[in-house]
């Protein structure tokens, strides 16, 4: 059995399971990575699963990294402020239409949406991305 470390703030299990937990009263670490504007800003999904940015420039890139290991399934939500109102360009992401196919082209995907055909050029959009694959496959949808 591997070592479990706690201190007082955190309970760090090295990676092993927590079985038969009753859980109360928990919530997700939120991470702000700020304005970006004119650059790549990289989720990496070890530093929170709850991620937040603004777009302020003509070109956001979104990257992503550190997903879990193939088997086990990590799930990111970001959450983009005006991440309409400029250019926005995804990692490749298999992207869940409503009619249950996939898509790598947000666009598309976009399109496929009933009433929802661009990011929101004043407001805020939340994107889910998940992986079971250590990151090899992403999926994702616009919630």
């Amino acid at each position: 059995m591997a070592t479990m470390r706690i201190s007082a703030a955190r309970v760090n299990l090295g990676d092993n399971r927590l079985e038969q937990a009753m859980i109360q009263d928990s919530a997700y670490k939120v991470v702000d990575k700020g304005s970006i504007s004119n650059a790549t800003v990289t989720f990496d999904y070890t530093g929170g699963s709850v991620q937040t940015w603004t777009s302020t420039g003509s070109t956001v890139t979104i990257a992503t990294s550190n997903w879990p290991p193939t088997g086990h399934t990590g799930v990111l939500l970001l959450i983009g402020t005006n991440a309409g109102a400029y250019t926005l360009t995804m990692p490749t992401v298999s992207w869940i239409k409503p009619d249950g196919t996939t898509t790598t082209t947000f666009a598309t995907y976009l399109a496929a949406n009933t009433g929802r055909t661009a990011l929101q050029s004043s407001g805020v959009d939340q994107i889910l991305l998940w992986s079971r694959d250590a990151g090899t496959t992403i999926y994702g949808k616009l919630v």
